[in-house]
């Protein structure tokens, strides 16, 4: 079998949009020898080599786009570039993965599918017209809800991390299969040995912090006088104003920029509770979480909603070492009274359930399942 997987982002690119689509690609013929791969891509791979993938393809975005709105329309201006870079080249491949976001180069599916004869599969990770924590105009909504349609109509399979994300697609008549997230265990697991602890209970957080994810009222509580020298906090991610001003204010906020995956681990396991900021929505599951839980972290999960529900709650329902607290400064002090008072290892058998291995596992299946459909109606033609 020979597979096609179409990403914007992909290693180098060090966000966690990269992280999905690269592993499955650098790992699909390892692990399968009997499966190859190609890949197209937005991302420079700046001198990165790819000794399992036969070919990858940096077809650069040019920007350009014929109207101003679709400027505003991540990835649009690719679509051109992309199709151009299709027509241009020969080639057969038995399935194509389309990896999301941004979700405008899926429109180039249908050339895709014309052009090299293949089966389409459209992994959309997160929510794309239906995503409740990305506020929008009504015309951008409706727009992208027909875009998302037509998408999904051209595709033979979409992939979705979990259930809510399923329940939030606008057409369901395509067959969606549900492949979660989770850790790099080529990269994760040689990072797990015990490291001594002290006296301070040092946090971390590894990801964005957005409007969504209102860090203020965690940062105000672990400056208070009774928290200094007590708790330490880590920032993992593109740098915040908050997080700044809180590190020239006290050493005991720390900024650590950008990181990529092994060095953002290795921060992980120096660090003894890892921290979620959510909204509250169902469908939200960050990545970070399988992070924390592959490296028997104890979690504290700081939410908008209601504690113990949606997709985190589903994850963690059975991890011997989670907190829940509502984003209010009384229960996040509580919480951090507690995590401190009841410092112990955390051992957790269930945890290589969520390496990305079994995420591949599923995706070969899927593959499998949708050149087979494929090959029997050819033959019953």
């Amino acid at each position: 079998m020979k597979v096609l997987f179409v990403a914007y982002y992909f290693d180098p690119f060090p966000g966690v949009g990269a992280r999905r689509i690269s592993y499955w690609a650098r790992h699909l013929h390892a692990q399968y020898s009997q499966i190859r791969c190609d890949v197209i891509t937005a991302t420079d791979p700046a001198g990165m080599t790819f000794p399992t993938i036969d070919h990858v393809h940096h077809v650069p975005d040019s920007g350009k786009t014929t109207w101003a709105f679709q400027k505003r329309l991540q990835g649009y201006s690719w679509r051109r570039d992309l199709a151009r870079f299709i027509r241009s080249r020969p080639a057969a491949y038995d399935a194509c993965v389309m990896t999301g976001g941004p979700f405008m180069p899926f429109g180039v599916a249908p050339l895709i599918r014309r052009r090299y004869g293949c089966r389409i599969l459209l992994d959309f990770r997160d929510p794309f017209a239906n995503n409740p924590v990305h506020p929008m105009a009504g015309w951008k909504r409706s727009l992208l809800r027909r875009l998302e349609k037509r998408y999904i109509r051209n595709a033979d399979a979409v992939i979705v991390v979990n259930r809510h994300c399923r329940e939030l697609l606008c057409e369901r008549r395509t067959p969606v299969y549900v492949i979660e997230n989770g850790y790099d265990e080529t990269v994760l697991e040689p990072l797990r040995a015990r490291l001594p602890r002290g006296e301070e209970l040092r946090l971390v957080y590894a990801g964005k912090l957005l409007a969504h994810r209102d860090a203020g009222p965690f940062l105000e509580v672990i400056q208070r006088p009774s928290f200094r020298g007590r708790v330490s906090f880590t920032h993992i991610g593109d740098p915040h104003p908050a997080v700044l001003a809180g590190q020239e204010n006290t050493g005991t906020i720390h900024s650590a920029g950008p990181m990529e995956y092994a060095g953002a681990l290795r921060r992980m396991q120096a660090c003894d509770v890892g921290v979620i900021f959510t909204r509250g929505e169902p469908f939200e599951s960050t990545s970070k979480i399988f992070d924390y839980l592959g490296l028997e972290k104890p979690v504290l999960i700081i939410t908008g909603g209601e504690p113990q529900t949606g997709e985190l709650h589903d994850i963690t329902r059975e991890y011997p070492a989670v907190s829940w607290c509502r984003n209010r400064p009384d229960e996040i002090a509580l919480a951090l009274e507690t995590l401190r008072a009841a410092r112990r290892p955390v051992e957790y058998p269930g945890r290589e359930q969520h390496a990305r291995r079994n995420g591949l596992a599923q995706l070969v299946d899927v593959l499998r399942e949708c050149t087979e459909k494929a090959t029997g109606s050819r033959a019953g033609s």
